[in-house]
């Protein structure tokens, strides 16, 4: 085991100086109640008129959550799963709180899935309830569902979300009951890259101290205003997002009822957070807008971001220009986040090609995946975690292996170098390694690399089908025109920095990425596409494949 010098190490040895908290989400809402009632909490961000918006102080907001768990209660038994199927939303934050209070489980649910795919959600969950947004995208959740009926026969309620903002709610006779914060507050499903999507099944007092530990390593100072529009049905919304405000008994502005960059700068303008958190391909298409540098950001000091590469110039450009500290956050959906950078701390180098040191209370070992035993130093592995954050298990009915072992260490499946600083680097996925004639070819690293380009924004690395070396390794890059007329120039650009097994072969150039609904990159449709011609690519100094 590759030993960490630095905080983080060990469990039981925080060097932050905040220890763990034995909580439930309610706690915690309570908690932030009692210190500070009448200070705002919580803001729909929708577009117009700032003084339209739905906005709710602490003590507000917990009486409306409990609102919220005496309707459930009347309907479910604590323990049970029910899911919300729907998009961003105030109501969408308010049931968070409301199912905690009540001890009932969400299942969270992609508003943008399709029929099957939630027929197998519902299905494997066991959902016996389900709580909806109305139409999004084209998709009309009531009407899916009559569709699903004979297929779901558990389900027993299909609901509007909208019943948990409801001001009319009563209080409800009796109180609620206690819950434990060991007891499973959400199931969030994996992103299904490879195979069906697992049920991560997440307890409170993870959630609860992992928002904590994140809010604290970013900096949110006590009352802070954080603007978002991840999807609450991930970690990054209902977690770092939502949680991490109430934290630090702050107030969270979530903009709904999806992403959209100029309704992301009118809120920053208008609502003032001190913080945004979003994914590098949110901020690019905020950087994007002409009036980027024109807009008033002047409260905006820190930007937590994850998911890709952020290149280091960006950083700095943010830095320099705004004042903007970013910090790096590295997770998945078993552990919730993992490591992260310190934007007070690490420089840009350091915040782009690194995913930070571990949080506190998080053990780390990095395992040779040939040999099963621990990786020498400076030897790249397998990243597992222990911890207080580790999920309690998949659920059952996938043929998935569970990836946690007698131990309690789980597998994140990344592969990572670590520094004697206790920086932690990511080189690739095991399931994404190219092996091109007998070497192994880690994305990670050759996407890092590519993203330093002035003229790439994104890449991403596959390997594709060749007779020859077996597979190829193919750039997928979203880029500037100048770019993408002179592939030659790139393709030398990249071997002058890579070696030559490594270096891109083919290269195919998009607008955009298919995305998972978590943000990550389906690197299986862009092989797919690849592979078919679909998505045209150009071999370095040759024509169009």
């Amino acid at each position: 085991m590759v030993e960490l010098p630095v905080e983080g190490a060990r469990a039981g040895v925080p060097a932050s100086g905040l220890s763990l908290v034995d909580w439930s989400i309610g706690d915690m809402l309570r908690w932030a109640a009692a210190a500070r009632p009448d200070a705002p909490a919580l803001v729909e961000g929708t577009a117009g008129d700032a003084e339209s918006r739905r906005r709710w102080t602490h003590s507000q907001l917990l009486d409306q959550a409990e609102r919220g768990a005496h309707a459930l209660l009347a309907r479910y038994s604590p323990g049970e799963h029910v899911a919300i199927w729907a998009p961003n939303s105030a109501d969408w934050v308010l049931a968070e709180f409301a199912f905690a209070l009540a001890g009932v489980t969400i299942v969270g649910v992609n508003p943008a899935l399709r029929d099957d795919e939630v027929a197998y959600i519902l299905g494997n969950s066991g959902a016996v309830g389900v709580f909806h947004g109305g139409p999004y995208r084209s998709v009309d959740p009531v009407a899916v569902l009559a569709r699903l009926a004979d297929r779901l026969p558990r389900l027993r309620a299909i609901e509007s979300l909208a019943l948990f903002g409801d001001p009319s709610l009563p209080r409800g006779a009796g109180s609620l009951p206690a819950t434990s914060p060991g007891a499973i507050a959400q199931i969030q499903y994996t992103s299904g890259t490879t195979g069906f999507p697992k049920g991560a099944r997440l307890a409170h007092r993870a959630f609860v101290n992992n928002a904590r530990l994140f809010a604290e390593r970013l900096g949110l100072t006590t009352g802070g205003r954080l603007l978002h529009a991840l999807p609450m049905f991930h970690t990054s919304g209902s977690v770092q997002s939502t949680l991490g405000t109430l934290s630090v008994q702050g107030t969270q502005i979530i903009g709904t009822p999806g992403f959209d960059p100029a309704l992301m700068l009118d809120l920053i303008e208008q609502e003032r957070p001190e913080c945004a958190v979003c994914v590098p391909t949110m901020l690019y298409a905020m950087l994007a807008r002409e009036d980027f540098w024109r807009r008033d950001l002047s409260t905006l000091r820190l930007i937590a971001g994850g998911g890709s590469p952020v290149p280091a110039a960006l950083i700095e450009q943010l830095r320099d220009r705004l004042g903007v500290g970013f910090s790096n956050v590295y997770g998945q959906t078993e552990a919730i986040v993992i490591s992260q950078t310190d934007p007070a701390r690490d420089d840009a180098v350091r915040q782009a090609e690194t995913i930070g040191r571990p949080l506190p209370h998080c053990e780390i070992r990095l395992i040779d995946p040939k040999t099963g035993g621990p990786a020498a130093a400076g030897q790249s592995g397998d990243l597992q975690v222990r911890g207080y954050n580790v999920m309690a298990g998949y659920l059952p009915g996938t043929d998935a292996r569970s990836p946690i072992d007698a131990d309690g260490w789980l597998s994140t499946g990344d592969l990572c170098t670590l520094d004697d600083e206790g920086y932690l680097r990511i080189v690739g996925r095991l399931k994404d390694m190219i092996i091109r004639g007998g070497e192994n070819v880690y994305p990670r690293e050759i996407e890092d690399v590519l993203c330093r380009h002035p003229s790439i924004r994104e890449a991403a690395v596959i390997g594709v089908p060749d007779e020859l070396w077996g597979e190829q390794v193919c750039a997928v890059v979203i880029a500037d025109e100048s770019a993408r007329d002179d592939v030659e120039a790139l393709a030398l650009w990249a071997r002058e920095r890579l070696a030559a097994y490594k270096s891109p072969k083919l290269w195919a150039f998009v607008d955009a990425f298919p995305l998972t609904g978590s943000g990550k990159v389906r690197k299986v449709a862009l092989r797919e596409a690849v592979a078919s011609g679909a998505l045209p690519a150009v071999p370095a100094g040759g024509s169009r494949r």
